[in-house]
C-alpha cells in the first residue's frame, strides 16, 4: 500500500516537471519570437530610412531589401525628363499703317505728287498698310535654377499691301543658356533680298549713256551678335552685346557693300512692383567698300551714336501695362571724296519716339497698340541719296505662345 502511493506521487510530480519544463521553453520560445519581429521591425525601419535618405551609408551587412529604392527612381525620372527637354512655339501678327515706306524726304515726297523726275520711283504709293506674320519654334531644357538651355528658329514675312516690291523676310537662328540671374544669348539672322530705293547708280560704265541715272539697289544680309545678361546686387540688370552685320548690294552698288561693328550697354533697374526703367548706350562703325574706290563713288561709311531710354509699366493685378520708349541717334559720315557731295562732311540726327499699350490675356495671348514717330535732319543738301525725312507709324501687334 505505502509502495503504490509512492509510486502515484512520482508520477505526479514527473507530470508537473513536464508541465513546468514545457512552459518554461514556452516562455524562451515566445521571448524569441518576440526577438524576431523586433529585429524584422528594426531591418525593416532602416529599410525606410535608407530609402527616404538616398545619402545613408551601407553598412556592412546588407539588410534585406525586397524592391529598388523608389525615391531616387522618382529623381532619375524627373532628371531624364528635363533632359528630354519640352517644345516651345509662337505666333505674331502686326499690321500697321506707314505714312514714308522708304524715308523719303520732303522734297522727294513733292517730286513723286507732283509726278517729277519719276526715274527715282518705283512705287505705286509713298505709304502703305503693312502686315508682318512672324513665328517661331524652339526646345527647352533644364531649369533655370541649375542650367537652362534653349534653341529657337524663326521667321518673319514682311507684305506691303500695295507696293510688293518693299516685301521682304527675315530668318533667324537664336541658342540661350540662362542660371539663376545670368543669361547668354547667341543670335545669327539672314535677309534673302530687302529693296531700299532706287538710287543713283555712280558706277554705272560711261560706255553706256543711255542707261538710267536711277536703279534699284537691294542687297542681301547676315548678322550675328552676342549678348550677355547679369543682374548685380542692387536690383539692377545689365545688359552687355556686340554684333556683325555684313550688306551685299546688288552688282551695280558694290560701293555700298559694307560690314557694320557694334556694341552695346544697357540697364534696366524696377522703379516700383509694376513699372521700371531702362537706358541704353549703341556705338556702331559702317565701313563700306566705297573709300577704298576711285572718287566716282559714293562713300557710305559712318559711325552711328545711339542712346535709348524707356519706361515700362506692367502691373501683376491687372492685364494692362504701357511703355515709352525714346531715342537718339547720331551719324557721323567719315567720307574723305570732296565730289561726294551727298555725303562728305554730312552728319544726321534723328529722334524716335514709341509709346504703346499692351494687354495680357489668360491662354498666352497678348495684344499691343503702338505709335512710332521718326524725325531726322541733315546739314546735306542733295537728295540723290537718302536726306531728312519724317515717318509715323500706328498698328497693332497680337502675340500668342503655345
Amino acid at each position: 500500500m505505502h509502495s503504490g502511493r509512492l509510486i502515484i506521487g512520482a508520477a505526479a510530480a514527473a507530470f508537473l516537471c513536464s508541465i513546468a519544463s514545457g512552459h518554461a521553453a514556452g516562455m524562451k520560445l515566445g521571448a524569441r519570437s518576440q526577438d524576431v519581429r523586433v529585429q524584422r521591425a528594426a531591418d525593416s525601419a532602416f529599410s525606410q530610412r535608407q530609402l527616404d535618405d538616398p545619402k545613408a551609408q551601407t553598412p556592412e551587412v546588407q539588410p534585406r531589401i525586397p524592391n529598388p529604392p523608389p525615391a531616387p527612381a522618382k529623381k532619375k525620372t524627373r532628371s531624364s525628363a528635363s533632359l528630354r527637354g519640352r517644345w516651345e512655339s509662337g505666333l505674331s501678327v502686326r499690321g500697321y499703317y506707314d505714312g514714308n515706306i522708304l524715308d523719303y524726304s520732303q522734297r522727294d515726297l513733292d517730286h513723286f505728287k507732283s509726278r517729277t523726275h519719276l526715274n527715282k520711283f518705283a512705287l505705286e504709293t509713298t505709304d502703305d498698310w503693312v502686315s508682318d506674320l512672324g513665328g517661331d519654334v524652339g526646345r527647352r531644357w533644364g531649369s533655370r535654377s541649375r542650367n537652362e538651355y534653349r534653341v529657337r528658329l524663326s521667321a518673319d514675312v514682311h507684305w506691303y499691301a500695295r507696293n510688293q516690291i518693299k516685301n521682304w523676310v527675315d530668318y533667324a537662328a537664336e541658342g540661350r543658356w540662362a542660371r539663376r540671374k545670368t543669361t547668354l544669348i547667341a543670335h545669327l539672322g539672314w535677309t534673302p533680298h530687302f529693296y531700299v530705293r532706287e538710287l543713283q547708280a555712280r558706277n554705272i560704265p560711261r560706255q553706256y549713256p543711255a542707261s538710267p541715272p536711277y536703279r534699284a539697289a537691294e542687297y542681301h544680309a547676315w548678322s550675328a551678335n552676342l549678348e550677355y545678361r547679369f543682374q548685380s546686387a542692387l536690383p539692377l540688370e545689365h545688359r552687355l552685346s556686340a554684333g556683325w552685320k555684313r550688306t551685299d548690294y546688288s552688282h551695280v552698288f558694290d560701293e555700298r557693300d559694307n560690314s557694320t561693328y557694334w556694341a552695346e550697354y544697357g540697364w534696366q533697374v524696377p522703379l516700383t512692383a509694376a513699372s521700371s526703367a531702362s537706358w541704353s548706350y549703341r556705338y556702331a562703325s559702317v565701313l563700306t567698300a566705297g573709300r577704298n574706290l576711285p572718287a566716282n563713288f559714293v562713300d557710305i561709311s559712318r559711325s552711328e551714336h545711339t542712346l535709348q531710354a524707356g519706361l515700362e509699366y506692367d502691373s501683376p493685378h491687372s492685364p494692362l501695362g504701357a511703355a515709352l520708349a525714346v531715342a537718339y541717334e547720331r551719324q557721323n559720315f567719315t567720307s574723305g571724296k570732296s565730289t561726294d557731295f551727298d555725303h562728305y562732311g554730312r552728319h544726321d540726327d534723328e529722334v524716335r519716339i514709341v509709346p504703346e499699350i499692351r494687354l495680357t490675356l489668360s491662354g498666352g495671348w497678348r495684344y499691343k497698340l503702338f505709335y512710332q514717330w521718326t524725325h531726322d535732319t541733315s546739314n546735306s543738301k542733295q537728295t540723290a541719296d537718302f536726306g531728312a525725312f519724317s515717318d509715323n507709324q500706328l498698328g497693332l501687334r497680337v502675340t500668342h505662345t503655345f
